[in-house]
């Protein structure tokens, strides 16, 4: 089951993150695979750094991975859940912020570069199913599988050292 397709801004490439642990890159002109990524998870999201050098992917393997988009080789992971599967992933138009969202009801905003989590958002009562950064990088929403949808305001990125906590600042629930 593909779980996430991003395109690339050329429209000639796109990459689908896939249930079955692989992410594919593909030639949207010659309707072939360039790359195959390959890890022991069931990847449930991914997406392109902003300047599409670099993927990031999450799964069930509790971890976010850092690609290479190049060659699909795998640069580094985190382990970004202590318990349970990440199943929303985005990141932040400059590159230096990206949001995750799981079962485990957590919004996490981690600094790109240090790979350190800044900000934990808690109000969901059921597994996060996608998190998205809107246009304006003023906001990170997420929506959760009982139908709750929250927008967080992103906070600022001067946190650097423990993980702030912060609260959703509107919600629907369907």
């Amino acid at each position: 089951t593909v779980t996430c397709i991003k395109i690339r801004k050329n429209n000639l490439e796109c990459v689908s993150s896939s249930s079955d642990g692989s992410c594919i890159i593909w030639d949207l002109t010659r309707y072939v695979r360039n790359q195959v990524l390959f890890a022991p998870s069931f990847f449930k999201a991914v997406c392109y750094f902003p300047d599409e050098s670099q993927l990031l992917t999450s799964g069930t393997d509790r971890k976010v991975g850092y690609w290479e988009a190049f060659d699909g080789s795998l640069i580094r992971e985190l382990e970004a859940s202590q318990s349970d599967t990440i199943n929303g992933l985005d990141i932040n138009s400059t590159g230096s912020h990206f949001v995750i969202g799981g079962s485990d009801k957590l919004v996490k905003i981690y600094r790109y570069e240090e790979g350190d989590v800044v900000y934990v958002g808690v109000g969901h009562s059921t597994d996060i199913m996608k998190v998205k950064i809107s246009p304006d990088q003023q906001h990170v929403v997420s929506v959760s599988a009982e139908g709750a949808i929250f927008s967080w305001v992103f906070p600022g990125s001067e946190q650097t050292h423990n993980a702030s906590t912060f609260q959703p600042d509107s919600q629907i629930r369907f």
